[in-house]
């Protein structure tokens, strides 16, 4: 009920208010939530692991790593991503489904 207290202090301070707050009341509901995304280790190649790609590709978002200076390689399983995600392993990361086709597969629209 948060929402309608936001609505009515806006329509209480704006003369006219019902436009103004009809207009906020749609942009609130209309928002989509903001996906986090994670970052992959913790700077040692060690730190990388599936385990720590499965959480920080959990929520979405952008998924970084932080596997130390080096070129390293994550061997993973089949992911099934479904929220939107982008994976940035600034060219030094490269995940290695073991010879298997279709390793990564997106269920997002």
């Amino acid at each position: 009920m948060w929402l309608k207290g936001v609505v009515m202090k806006l329509a209480n301070v704006v003369r006219g208010g019902r436009v103004v707050g009809v207009m906020v009341l749609f942009t609130l509901l209309s928002m989509r939530p903001a996906y986090a995304g994670g970052v992959v280790g913790s700077g040692t190649p060690g730190s990388c692991t599936e385990a720590a790609l499965n959480t920080a590709l959990s929520g979405g978002g952008t998924v970084t790593f932080n596997c130390g200076a080096a070129p390293h390689t994550i061997p993973i399983s089949v992911k099934t991503i479904v929220a939107n995600t982008t994976i940035n392993g600034g060219g030094k990361i490269t995940l290695d489904g073991r010879m298997r086709s279709g390793s990564l597969s997106s269920m997002v629209g």
